[in-house]
């Protein structure tokens, strides 16, 4: 084993030249001895890709369990039994077991089109590109768009302050708002649109937007502390209805 081990030979020798330093030998042996043998680079590879597998099977049952949850969600019953009827009809060749089955494929179809959003990342279809191994090896690849992009942000709004494109004033309007992609896919065009009339891109707008949050909040308070009182009142029965109460 010492002849075929480069390294090993080389501290037999230095331990052959050098008898006297027998910690410092011991040392080495020990470290020669029981290092690892695997390459740091395939130990690193195995890691990553025990823990993408981990990752998508983790992934795959928080789906599967979402959409069983969601299976249960009368609105959502609602629209598969709608496309249902209208791909298949009353068709009698359809026995229980396949039309539970098809339903089912419905249904997936529905959450993948993005026809009606539920929030959490379980609802979300797994995908390669998600996975940890999948990102490390785009790393190169995104990078380079991540600076170029900031870059280009910063000439283009904070130096030049040029006005905001469609896309990019879309883009911080769902920052700010805290919408995924397929969040801010789910409120169509027309929602879309009404959001960017806010200009929440814009300090003015964005301050204005929180401002009537708090009125909106303020507003709930204030009815929910005249429900209770008027409930206190029809207990102790000292409340009566008056003209303006209709």
């Amino acid at each position: 084993e010492i002849l075929s081990d480069p390294e090993m030979r080389k501290a037999y020798d230095y331990y052959l030249d050098h008898p006297e330093q027998q910690m410092q030998n011991m040392a080495e042996y020990i470290r020669l001895s029981y290092a690892p043998k695997t390459p740091v680079s395939l130990a690193v590879l195995g890691t990553l890709i025990f823990l993408s597998i981990v990752q998508h099977v983790n992934h795959r049952w928080r789906y599967d369990f979402a959409f069983r949850q969601l299976q249960r969600d009368l609105v959502f019953k609602r629209r598969v039994n709608e496309l249902f009827q209208e791909q298949y009809g009353k068709s009698k060749a359809i026995k229980n077991a396949q039309a539970k089955k098809l339903k089912e494929e419905i249904g997936r179809g529905i959450l993948e089109r993005g026809e009606v959003h539920y929030g959490g990342d379980g609802f979300q279809l797994p995908t390669y590109d998600r996975l940890l191994l999948v990102q490390c090896l785009m790393l190169p690849y995104k990078v380079p768009l991540w600076f170029l992009s900031t870059l280009r942000w910063v000439v283009k709004y904070y130096i030049l302050q040029m006005a905001y494109s469609k896309e990019d004033a879309a883009y911080v309007t769902r920052q700010r708002l805290g919408y995924t992609k397929n969040r801010w896919h789910f409120e169509g065009e027309e929602g879309q649109a009404k959001w960017l009339e806010k200009k929440l891109w814009t300090q003015e707008g964005w301050d204005a937007y929180q401002e009537e949050l708090r009125e909106k909040e303020r507003e709930a308070l204030q009815s929910s502390g005249a429900l209770r009182r008027k409930k206190r009142l029809m207990a102790r029965g000292e409340y009566f209805e008056s003209d303006d109460d209709e």
